[in-house]
């Protein structure tokens, strides 16, 4: 941020690495770990900062090249060091991991750490693997909540669906690690599912899924309702290609669904601007204490580790 004491700008924050990923660290964290909040940047590949000016110019032009930054925990190029870093083209990745976190740590913190959070992005590789990194670690907690909302769609719901709701035959521990259930990924707990306008495509297979097979409460506002496919079979010269809807569905009583109408909630509950102004998410705030309810009101627990161990006879 500009600092206009000193006419240099000083750091306020450096996004830490988020465990699990490959590119969820910054540059400048990457490449001096001990740089953190109030340090100054004095200079960029040898420009002097200037606070009354925006220092994102001293970046154009430089994604993917090394940039040399001039650093010190005071405002004074003596003692001054250079780090250099590698420019990100986009920093939508780290941001997006920096959000997730925040949500994930506020659910762990307000539920005593017994309800797991895990957002969806898509259905398709990146919501494959936040569903990967972020499901199993949490998986023997009460309660769940998965973040449907702003899912862009893609093929994976099935998978997802299958891996949680696969239907528990028996429960399994080793001597020196702790309960796992049989099928291994299946969930034994409360879950809920939030969606919104921008819930779309596949993300809205997996809202109408919770739904129509009950194995969680539906939390936020009407989904998209853009559930016939298209596929670009056509191309053009330019580039671009001609689609036509090619793959709709209906339900089993053989009407057409979501296509329209959307996937409509249990419990509507709007984010209103002002309340997001605040730094608050109404639909996650209701989710958790939803869940924080049915759990203290209907424990849904593993059958407990027989007193004697197997006996053969």
């Amino acid at each position: 941020a500009p600092d206009t004491a000193s006419g240099f700008y000083r750091i306020t924050r450096v996004l830490a690495p988020e465990p699990g990923t490959k590119d969820g660290a910054s540059p400048l964290y990457a490449a001096d770990p001990r740089t953190g909040p109030g340090t100054y940047l004095l200079a960029v590949n040898g420009r002097r900062v200037d606070a009354r000016r925006n220092v994102l110019r001293l970046l154009q032009n430089q994604a993917g090249r090394e940039v040399a930054l001039t650093l010190n925990e005071r405002p004074s190029l003596e003692g001054a060091r250079e780090v250099v870093v590698v420019a990100m083209k986009s920093e939508y990745r780290l941001r997006f991991l920096d959000w997730v976190k925040h949500l994930r740590d506020y659910v762990q913190e307000n539920s005593g750490g017994e309800v797991g959070y895990v957002f969806l992005p898509n259905m398709a590789g990146n919501g494959l693997s936040e569903f990967g990194r972020d499901y199993y670690p949490q998986r023997h907690k009460p309660g769940m909540i998965f973040d449907d909302r702003f899912n862009g769609g893609g093929n994976v719901s099935e998978y997802i669906i299958k891996e949680i709701t696969s239907p528990i035959f028996a429960v399994q521990a080793s001597r020196y690690s702790g309960v796992e259930t049989k099928p291994h990924g299946s969930y034994r707990g409360h879950i809920a599912v939030l969606i919104n306008g921008k819930t779309a495509s596949d993300g809205e297979t997996f809202a109408y899924a919770t739904r129509e097979l009950g194995f969680g409460s539906l939390i936020g506002e009407r989904t998209w309702g853009g559930w016939v496919w298209i596929w670009p079979r056509r191309p053009l010269v330019d580039n671009a290609y001609i689609s036509v809807p090619e793959f709709g569905g209906w339900g089993l009583e053989g009407n057409w669904i979501i296509e329209g109408p959307g996937v409509s909630p249990e419990f509507r509950v709007v984010n209103d601007p002002a309340a997001e102004m605040q730094g608050r998410d109404p639909q996650l705030e209701y989710a958790l204490e939803l869940l924080k309810k049915q759990i203290r009101e209907q424990p849904l627990e593993l059958p407990a580790k027989p007193a004697r161990g197997p006996v053969h006879r």
